[in-house]
């Protein structure tokens, strides 16, 4: 009986903002934002297929650049954003790279502070340099191939920020991630090994706690799925993309 009423006066003093936790997910589903990302194909898919998946103007902002063309929305009030983005090289028609970055910072139980959890994910074809490089060993050439992956977000976030202030906020918390577990792998980089396990190599950041981070390379195909907040334990768990689930699989 205590336990009922003390739920009912936590209903009562938190009004509205209680609704939320009681109601069901409204859409966009989270299944529902990841499907352009997913049947965004790399050296497949043009522009004119990406634009026909991205843009849901009930729910999203499109934003383009001359080599860019990315999507972003909010819910939960707020508490919850998300984007999507595909980038063209110059010389390609083709999809190079492909990004998708939902941050929930909605608490998952009643009456308790925001978890901040981030998930990230992306694929992308790295050049051959990068690749074929004669590194010192197979540590250093998978750090290499994630400094790539860092520089090529930068530069494509780089065209479409000046236009959605939100792609700044998630700029810098993806970029602080994958800094951190850079500074992780500068310490130490027989960390490096870690990269392509199931759960992956865990690192610190600042304002959103621990997170892991996996990196599958196969060929020129750079696969980067990061999970930040109370589920990046659960990193070999989170399936994005089914059909892309196997780039994951020893």
């Amino acid at each position: 009986m205590a336990r009922v009423f003390v739920v009912m006066l936590a209903l009562v003093a938190g009004g509205c903002s209680v609704y939320n936790y009681v109601m069901p997910e409204r859409a966009p589903y989270v299944e529902q934002i990841r499907q352009s990302y997913c049947h965004t194909v790399l050296d497949g898919s043009t522009a004119s297929d990406v634009l026909m998946l991205a843009h849901d103007p009930n729910h999203e902002l499109l934003s383009q650049s001359n080599t860019v063309v990315a999507w972003s929305g909010q819910k939960k009030e707020g508490y919850m954003q998300w984007f999507t983005m595909a980038a063209f090289s110059e010389n390609e028609l083709t999809a190079q790279r492909k990004y998708l970055y939902i941050m929930d910072e909605k608490p998952k139980v009643l009456l308790k502070s925001p978890a901040g959890q981030l998930s990230f994910d992306c694929q992308m074809v790295v050049d051959e340099d990068v690749l074929s490089e004669p590194y010192a060993d197979e540590y250093a050439r998978r750090i290499a191939v994630l400094k790539r992956v860092h520089e090529n977000l930068g530069d494509d976030l780089l065209g479409i920020t000046i236009d959605n202030k939100d792609f700044v906020v998630a700029g810098s918390v993806i970029n602080e991630s994958i800094r951190e577990a850079l500074v992780k792998l500068k310490a130490s980089p027989v960390y490096a090994k870690r990269l392509d396990e199931p759960k992956g190599m865990e690192f610190s950041t600042l304002n959103l706690g621990s997170g892991r981070i996996r990196m599958n390379i196969e060929y020129n195909l750079v696969t980067v799925r990061i999970r930040v907040g109370s589920h990046s334990d659960k990193i070999d768990e989170s399936v994005v993309c089914p059909e892309l689930e196997s780039v994951f699989v020893e």
